[in-house]
């Protein structure tokens, strides 16, 4: 069964394009890269980031309540699959409220055991602050990416939006059905990428009039030269 689980998700993997890298690469994951392609792009090897997915969820499933892990993930075509993932998880997440400072200053500071970082290109500024708390930090990142101070790099594809939900979904899979034991069509793909949308019940407001005076008819007055037809030059017989 395990065998049979692995190739599930290799397979959502390599749907979602997971395996098409940048046309940059940093030296340090030149080791997780599989070929170049003849236009310049890095495949990644997506066997190496499969096993990386096992050691990140090692580390997450280790805690006793999620709510000591943190999710920072700023971008907008992925906040969907990320609030979603962290409303069956239990994790708490950082969608484009991140002030820098969150972590260092915070009183609470022992609650979060262990941080998710997506593109940490983009939120260098939240490397740099967990390098100092001793925290694993578990990022998701590209090809053009620093491993510099990630404890547990998964190189994926992360220009995508398809491709950051499929991460997100297998997760939030594994999570629900295997550990907390929730019905396997309750967790759906297509709850991830489509927003639902809320029925509103239109409440019909009767709005009470009170009709205190009635209207007057205005009376059309006739002017003299119209009442009286000599006056037109018409003859009173036509």
């Amino acid at each position: 069964p395990g065998c049979i689980f692995s190739k599930k998700i290799l397979s959502l993997l390599i749907f979602s394009q997971n395996n098409l890298g940048n046309q940059t690469c940093d030296f340090r994951i030149m080791r997780y890269i599989h070929y170049k392609t003849r236009y310049g792009y890095h495949m990644i090897n997506l066997l190496k980031s499969y096993k990386k997915i096992i050691c990140s969820l090692s580390v997450i499933f280790a805690q006793n309540h999620l709510n000591n892990i943190a999710l920072v993930d700023v971008k907008s075509f992925s906040q969907l699959a990320a609030r979603k993932f962290c409303k069956i998880t239990g994790i708490k997440g950082y969608f484009k409220n991140y002030y820098s400072g969150s972590f260092t200053n915070n009183k609470k500071l022992n609650t979060f055991k262990a941080v998710i970082v997506a593109e940490p290109k983009a939120e260098s500024r939240v490397i740099h602050e967990l390098k100092s708390t001793h925290m694993p930090i578990i990022a998701v990142c590209n090809t053009d990416n620093s491993l510099r101070f990630l404890d547990f790099p998964i190189v994926l594809n992360t220009n995508s939006k398809f491709s950051s939900t499929i991460l997100y979904y297998t997760i939030a899979k594994i999570y629900g059905v295997y550990i907390k034991k929730i019905n396997n069509n309750a967790i759906l793909l297509k709850d991830f990428i489509i927003e639902k949308i809320k029925k509103i019940k239109k409440i019909k407001r009767v709005k009470k009039t009170k009709r205190t005076k009635k209207r007057k008819k205005r009376k059309v007055q006739l002017r003299c030269r119209d009442s009286n037809p000599s006056l037109t030059g018409e003859s009173r017989i036509s």
